[in-house]
């Protein structure tokens, strides 16, 4: 079970490394993209230097699971921002990745921060315990509350100016 541990620490890590290596090469970018979401474009380099520790915490500390919860909680936050901005209608370019990719948040988003939150999970080394699944269906539920939202939203008449 450590070895499956460590190699989903090492996903992780290398995911978190990649988000902020791009966000820092092109700051102009992540930072138009942050505002497009209506988030101060001066947390470029924090989101980057929160990424970047997290990936090295997830690399170095194999004696204790720390950074792996705190990736974990970390993607659950970003994965409910990236609902919750779905649910009101944002087709603005997801910065998940600095903006290599501008393709707006969507389903594909949300599939691909489940995957990084399963993965976390079993990087926790804690697959065995319960508290896994507090977080994964804390992630569900927030995929499935935006989703209604915004089906709601969706079926909401729209007023003509």
């Amino acid at each position: 079970m450590e070895l499956i541990a460590a190699v989903a620490r090492g996903i992780v890590a290398g995911v978190f490394a990649y988000a902020a290596f791009a966000k820092v090469r092109d700051r102009a970018g992540t930072r138009a993209a942050l505002r497009g979401l209506g988030l101060p474009p001066g947390i470029d380099l924090s989101l980057a230097a929160v990424e970047a520790f997290t990936a090295f915490g997830l690399v170095m500390e194999r004696r204790t699971p720390a950074s792996a919860w705190v990736a974990l909680g970390l993607l659950v936050v970003f994965t409910a921002f990236v609902v919750v901005r779905m649910a009101q209608g944002s087709r603005a370019p997801c910065p998940c990745f600095g903006v290599a990719r501008p393709e707006p948040m969507g389903a594909r988003t949300l599939v691909r921060n489940l995957v990084l939150i399963a993965v976390a999970v079993v990087a926790t080394g804690d697959i065995d315990g319960e508290l896994w699944a507090v977080w994964v269906s804390a992630g569900v539920s927030v995929v499935v509350i935006g989703s209604a939202s915004r089906r709601a939203g969706a079926s909401r008449p729209r007023s003509v100016r």
